[in-house]
This record gives C-alpha cells, sequence and structure tokens, in this order.
C-alpha cells in the first residue's frame, strides 16, 4: 500500500504489556511481572485510580510483593513509566539505526502518534509533573529534553536549516504528535473514530509536516 507515493510505514509504538498472557507473565520475575501489569494498567485507567491492591491482584501476587519490590506505590509507577520510556528510546534509536535522517523524524512522529491514540493513558502519565505541577525537574522529563534536543541536532545536522527553524518545526511536531492522547475526545469530533485506527489517516496527518 502507498501513500503520496510512499509505502505505508509500519512503527506502531509496542508497549503491550496489558496484552501478556497469564502464561507468558508466569514466564517473567514477578518484579518485571508487576512492572508490566502497573503499564497496562496505567495505558488502560491513567494512574489517579490505580491502587497497590488492584496492580497486586491483577499481577496474581500479595501486596506485600509489592512493597517488597517498590516501597510504595508511587516508586512503582515511577519505575513502570521509566521502563515504558526506556523501550520507547531504544525503538527510536533503531529508527536512527535503520533509516536515512529524514525517513527517521517521519517515523518517529508517526510512532509518537501511534502511541498517543493507542496508549493515552501511558503518555499522560509521563507528562503528569509537568502538566499539573509545573515540574521539569523529574528524571524522566529530564530524558524526554535530552532526547527532543537531540532530535533538534539530529534535523540541524540532516537538514542545514537554522537553529531556531529547527526547533520551531520540532516542537511543533512533538506537539502535534502527543496532542491526541491529552485530548482524545477532540480529536474523535473533529476527525472520526477512525482516525484511532486508521494508519494511512495517521500518516497523513504526520506527512503534513514533510510535504
Amino acid at each position: 500500500m502507498a501513500f503520496n507515493g510512499q509505502e505505508i510505514r509500519s512503527v506502531s509504538m509496542e508497549l503491550k504489556s496489558h496484552e501478556f498472557t497469564p502464561v507468558q507473565l508466569e514466564k517473567l520475575s514477578t518484579r518485571e511481572k508487576i512492572i508490566q501489569v502497573t503499564i497496562g494498567m496505567i495505558s488502560r485507567e491513567g494512574i489517579h485510580n490505580l491502587t497497590t491492591r488492584s496492580i497486586a491482584t491483577e499481577a496474581g501476587v500479595n501486596i506485600a510483593a509489592v512493597n517488597y519490590y517498590f516501597g510504595s506505590k508511587e516508586k512503582l509507577i515511577e519505575e513502570s513509566l521509566n521502563s515504558a520510556l526506556k523501550h520507547m528510546f531504544a525503538d527510536i534509536s533503531d529508527f536512527f539505526r535503520n533509516h536515512e535522517p529524514a525517513e527517521a523524524f517521519r517515523n518517529i512522529m508517526l510512532y509518537f502518534l501511534e502511541g498517543s491514540v493507542h496508549y493515552p493513558g501511558v503518555i499522560k502519565a509521563m507528562l503528569h509533573d509537568p502538566i499539573n505541577n509545573n515540574r521539569y525537574d523529574t528524571p524522566m522529563m529530564q530524558q524526554i529534553i535530552q532526547f527532543i534536543r537531540e532530535i533538534i541536532g539530529r534535523m540541524e545536522e540532516s537538514s542545514g536549516a537554522q537553529e531556531d527553524s529547527t526547533k520551531i518545526k520540532v516542537m511543533q511536531m512533538i506537539s502535534a504528535a502527543l496532542m491526541p492522547a491529552l485530548l482524545p475526545d477532540l480529536f474523535r469530533s473533529i476527525l472520526g473514530d477512525g482516525f484511532q485506527t486508521d494508519h494511512v489517516m495517521q500518516q497523513k496527518y504526520i506527512d503534513r509536516f514533510f510535504g
């Protein structure tokens, strides 16, 4: 399948912890199983109604095990989100290794968009501190900020564009890719329910930045 003369790319964000079967989960260590279950629950339900008891129940462990490995619900959420972020950065590194810069940038933005529409709870949780508490000094946000600076640097190297214009373009693209996670109902009301599942429509949305 092609769009605008280009092959449709499959770059889905695969934070599929909530899709693990019970058999697959049982193969993980207790600590890793708790983390994967927590990511899945954040993806489905967000962080506000998450409880240690509900996590333990879904993971098939007792609350004492959660407290033993993580000490608190807050620490568990932090480590789970860091695990998801590490997964995302590993995928992004693969894009840079396997594609020319312009194609890598396009794929990364499509990857972010797909993550926004499929895993809004995870995206919202990662951005919870800056959005709700105006905090940008957390380790997670520092990693995200460093990543954005890396993207800007790579774009400058590949395009030779001026620094200010590159910064603006990168921030516009990231904002456009992440906004569907923050305002999902608005996007559904304007672009229709199909935007959540239609890969061609999602690519068209991102490709507007790469005309």
